[in-house]
């Protein structure tokens, strides 16, 4: 059996990229959202998360720690948007 970081670099590799868009009062997150694929997506989610009421997560695939200080800190630009559907592996 593959060791476990193994794993983790070959599913994140082959990810969704983490992307989003806005649709009135949601904002749509989908991909991976990891350490090595938001960084360019900070400041545009960030952005895009002002007036947001909920930030839908149905759509992502992956999320470590990084992802989700993104989400939390999206959620707060907001003004308190409530995360949600989120799928069990997130």
């Amino acid at each position: 059996m593959a060791p476990l970081p193994y794993l983790l670099h070959r599913m994140i590799d082959q990810a969704e990229p983490a992307g989003f868009d806005r649709q009135g009062e949601v904002l749509r997150l989908r991909g991976a959202f990891t350490t090595r694929g938001i960084g360019a997506l900070w400041p545009g989610l960030l952005r895009a998360a002002e007036g947001a009421r909920r930030l839908d997560l149905s759509g992502v695939t992956l999320l470590d720690t990084t992802g989700a200080a993104l989400v939390l800190r999206g959620a707060a630009v907001a003004g308190g948007a409530t995360p949600e559907g989120a799928t069990a592996p997130v």
